[in-house]
């Protein structure tokens, strides 16, 4: 297993791409972002115009979507958690992927893996219901992920809401493997990992699983024509944007784990 490994996917159980990508746009423009054929010219791969690329990113949302197998559709969004964004609905707050589930009548789920050991499955199905499993990270509360409670706050070991096929299932029960499981510090440290790649083999059949920044990937593809890329969409995002984050710290709990006084806007 990596040292240090990363990877965030969203899955839905619906390989109409034209559909998927459909209920995407309808979704993102309901929360204000609008829809463009392009990011800026002044995005590109060249190195010496990466600062200012870093500068722009906030302004804009990403989506690719990739066709899977078992009547799977594969999700790769900039900022990568974009779909575990909390929306406002009428009367409650939820996942951007539990709306993104109704809209479309499907089961969705995301994984993040955020250092090979530590990740976060969010679970989404058909009729609004979502549920949320794992550890964000060891340094912090694990109480809450983009608002939502962790309703399962270990190591992730199974789907806990989705009825997905006994493939999935024993995919999140990667590391209960006998021959893994006599290597006790192994499987500490791969856990998540493990569990990222069990899952990549049973939902697709390319390396686009295993793509970890598509901002830094569409800079290099800015320049081909949209009609090459039916399925990698952009948004500006709505004006004023501030970025959510995974998890909220009290000023206590700041100074403890940093050390420093939290920003004034945190």
């Amino acid at each position: 297993m990596s040292s240090y490994y990363s990877n965030y996917t969203t899955c839905i159980r619906n390989d109409n791409l034209d559909a998927v990508r459909q209920a995407i746009i309808n979704l993102l423009e309901r929360e204000g972002g609008s829809l463009i054929h392009k990011l800026p010219s002044s995005i590109s791969s060249s190195q010496s115009q990466i600062e200012d690329a870093l500068k722009e990113s906030n302004k804009f949302w990403i989506v690719e979507l990739f066709k899977g197998i078992n009547g799977w559709t594969v999700i790769k969004t900039y900022p990568y958690d974009l779909l575990c964004f909390p929306i406002q609905t009428k009367d409650d707050c939820i996942p951007f992927l539990s709306a993104l589930a109704i809209e479309l009548g499907f089961d969705a789920f995301y994984i993040g893996v955020y250092d090979s050991i530590f990740g976060i499955l969010l679970e989404a199905n058909s009729a609004g219901k979502f549920y949320v499993s794992g550890v964000f990270n060891a340094e912090i509360p694990n109480d809450s992920f983009y608002k939502q409670p962790i309703n399962s706050p270990n190591l992730i070991e199974r789907f806990f809401l989705l009825n997905v096929s006994l493939s999935l299932q024993l995919a999140t029960q990667a590391n209960n493997d006998l021959k893994i499981a006599q290597k006790e510090n192994e499987v500490f440290q791969g856990h998540t990992e493990r569990i990222d790649r069990a899952l990549a083999k049973e939902l697709i059949n390319s390396n686009s699983w295993y793509i970890r920044n598509l901002f830094d990937r569409v800079k290099s593809l800015n320049r081909e024509p949209v009609e090459k890329k039916p399925y990698l969409i952009y948004f500006q995002s709505p004006p004023n944007y501030k970025l959510p984050q995974p998890y909220t710290l009290t000023r206590n709990q700041w100074l403890e784990i940093y050390g420093i006084e939290p920003p004034l806007d945190t």
